[in-house]
């Protein structure tokens, strides 16, 4: 019965990240968000451990928690062009250490989500947006955008749909994959094998 319980608790896990984080488990994507019920903090850690994508807890509520789920060496190389730099030093980071930029927007993210703070931009940068359209967001308060997916759209309109349309193939590939008995190994498996479209110029 314990054995049946632990299969079921982690079909509904694997269904999460199908739903969230396809396009970063089919290799689409340098990162993505995953929030889940705050009981399953271990398991996402345990699950991730053993592939090759990182997991970094950022956001621990009553209820629930966030993670930033994430290819390691793909966000160094897009933290580091000048333009996201840049940016980021606007907000007020000065270490640019993945694990110290990790733990600075994990405190404010916190506070964000807690009402005692100011939305962290940064996030925009963390999940690999265009930096046009990060600082089409901040200078718009998310409006007057061009289109609305997976982020708001301030520039370059058909290159973002060609990502948007990658993701949601992602998704309906993860989710069927799931849906079929299958689990997220099996699923980075067929990532291993995708072109790496997140190499494409973001910035």
């Amino acid at each position: 019965m314990i054995y049946l319980i632990t299969s079921v608790n982690m079909k509904a896990l694997d269904m999460q990240l199908a739903f969230q984080c396809a396009p970063v488990l089919m290799n689409y994507k340098i990162s993505n968000l995953l929030i889940v019920e705050k009981e399953k903090i271990d398991s996402v850690k345990q699950l991730f451990a053993k592939t090759e994508l990182s997991c970094k807890l950022v956001m621990v509520s009553e209820e629930k928690s966030a993670f930033l789920i994430y290819r390691e060496e793909a966000l160094k190389s897009y933290l580091e062009c000048r333009k996201v730099r840049e940016l980021m030093e606007s907000f007020g980071y000065e270490n640019y250490e993945l694990e110290k930029i990790l733990e600075e927007f994990s405190r404010k993210y916190t506070e964000y989500v807690s009402n005692s703070g100011s939305f962290p931009h940064e996030m925009g940068l963390l999940l690999g947006y265009p930096v046009e359209d990060v600082i089409g967001f901040i200078q718009n308060d998310g409006e007057n955008f061009l289109y609305s997916g997976y982020w708001k759209v301030y520039t370059n309109l058909s290159e973002a749909l060609e990502h948007f349309e990658r993701y949601n193939l992602a998704k309906e590939t993860a989710v069927r994959m799931v849906s079929e008995g299958k689990d997220i190994f099996q699923i980075l498996h067929i990532g291993s094998f995708q072109k790496n479209n997140w190499k494409q110029s973001m910035v």
